[in-house]
């Protein structure tokens, strides 16, 4: 599997087995473990990871590593109360109030709570990750300060500030779906974006059926982030839903996990078979 970020995993997973060496109960390193592990696709590993932390006595949530491990294990109750423990052993924490905006926007499904650390991140840094998400704040600002939003936080992750022009006015008026489709084909053609960017804006655009059959190709490459269609918005529930999802799971090593600790909170068996398009929040 060609994976573009195996160098910085292993540096990860080798900084975190270095940490234990001197500190077996060292928490954050075996959160760190729990959550490369899980971006890897190794989820039983991460699992036996977050099994190691949670034996320990009196350890504490201090970075946005279990959260995040819980988000790619697809486990979002367990996300949203780790960090909500993060954000309260470190308050101002700028990373913990951000995973407490989006989150709050996206799992808990709460605008008012969202946009209360949203508010609170701009103060501590000036800028908000969650405008990244303009689906987040859809209800909350027009679609010229979302795009303007969007591309203003864009460059964070070195992406051209015009992706924001393509997927943010589809948000607001449907129609507009196909003609944004071809702006991004070109984009991704022109090399102005690279592979996972587009199949997330496949997703966005509502391409269902291209996302879902890339999906497989990109897990192939190493490049596929199943944290994504975890999230409860629209278009995630959408790929859910398609009749190759189950398929998609099971490819990727999810099913195998989820049949060992519960599937989640979006899943439910009907018959012999998981439906996975449910819409939920968090508690």
């Amino acid at each position: 599997m060609d994976d573009p970020l195996s160098p910085l995993c292993d540096l990860a997973i080798n900084y975190a087995e270095q940490g234990l060496q001197i500190d077996p109960e060292l928490g954050d390193a075996l959160a760190t473990l729990a959550f490369i592990h899980a971006v890897r696709y190794e989820y039983s590993e991460a699992q036996m990871a977050i099994d190691r932390l949670l034996a320990l006595p009196g350890y504490e949530v201090v970075s946005a590593s279990l959260p995040l491990a819980y988000v790619n294990l697809a486990r979002m109750q367990l996300a949203w109360d780790s960090s909500s423990e993060f954000y309260r052993n470190d308050p101002l924490n700028s990373e913990a109030v951000s995973n407490m905006a989006l989150f709050s926007f996206g799992m808990k499904r709460d605008s008012d709570m969202g946009e209360h650390y949203h508010q609170m991140l701009i103060e501590m840094t000036g800028m908000s990750i969650v405008s990244g998400f303009p689906s987040a704040r859809l209800d909350r600002v027009d679609m010229e300060t979302a795009v303007e939003d969007m591309r203003q936080v864009l460059p964070i992750w070195d992406i051209s500030p015009d992706y924001a022009n393509i997927v943010v006015p589809p948000l607001y008026d449907p129609s507009l779906r196909q003609g944004a489709l071809v702006e991004l084909e070109a984009m991704y053609e022109r090399g102005d974006i690279r592979a996972p960017l587009y199949w997330h804006g496949l997703t966005r655009l509502h391409d269902t059926d291209r996302a879902v059959n890339l999906a497989f190709e990109h897990f192939d490459q190493g490049i596929l982030n199943p944290a994504m269609f975890s999230y409860p918005s629209e278009e995630w529930r959408e790929f859910r839903s398609h009749p190759r999802f189950i398929e998609l799971v099971e490819y990727i090593g999810l099913a195998s996990y989820w049949d060992e600790v519960g599937w989640p909170m979006f899943c439910e068996l009907r018959g012999e078979q998981h439906f996975c398009g449910l819409d939920y929040k968090v508690e």
